[in-house]
């Protein structure tokens, strides 16, 4: 964190109004998060209704039937929007609730969902104000510079590790879609 952020957060986190904001943008956030993923992991397939032969019908019928992912993203949804509603563990929340998010976007923007890409870029940057409002917090995992061992400071590592896990991830994704579509 710069000198001159370090002087302003603590001022900012102070401000009544704002801690106020942050809780319910939690509490909202963990409501577009709790709900789906519950739905994922106990009930009908997510987006029923939508013809599969819709490109978001198409999406919706791979997502389920790819069961381990579908789980999984219900399941982290699920621990993403709990963990947002206690105080001590919102940091982990948001963390955990970025990277869904993101692929959120990602699929909505790819597919054109119409409004709901709106909403899922409205709630990716409430996480990101989430991030920032702990950027203390944040700052001693991605602060520190490079040293004489270690040629690249930790930020660069984690900003690394997030573009090939992201790349990956994103690749698999698409190879999933490409191959259940016949393409």
């Amino acid at each position: 964190m710069s000198p001159r952020l370090a002087q302003i957060h603590p001022r900012v986190r102070a401000s009544r109004a704002l801690q106020r904001f942050t809780a319910v943008t939690r509490v909202l956030l963990a409501a577009g998060f709790v709900w789906p993923g519950m739905l994922k992991l106990v009930g009908p397939p997510f987006g029923g209704g939508i013809p599969e032969e819709h490109p978001i019908g198409a999406f919706f019928v791979l997502f389920y039937s790819v069961r381990g992912w579908y789980l999984a993203t219900g399941a982290v949804q699920v621990l993403a929007g709990v963990l947002l509603l206690v105080p001590r563990t919102a940091l982990l929340g948001a963390l955990l609730y970025l990277p869904v998010m993101v692929n959120i976007v990602l699929v909505t923007l790819s597919l054109g969902f119409g409004n709901t890409s709106a909403i899922a870029v409205l709630m990716l940057l409430a996480v990101l104000y989430l991030l920032a409002w702990d950027a203390d917090r944040l700052a001693p995992l991605v602060a520190p510079g490079p040293s004489p061992d270690r040629p690249f400071g930790r930020g660069e590592y984690l900003g690394q590790a997030a573009l090939w896990g992201g790349l990956a991830g994103g690749g698999f994704g698409a190879l999933a879609l490409d191959h259940d579509l016949g393409a």
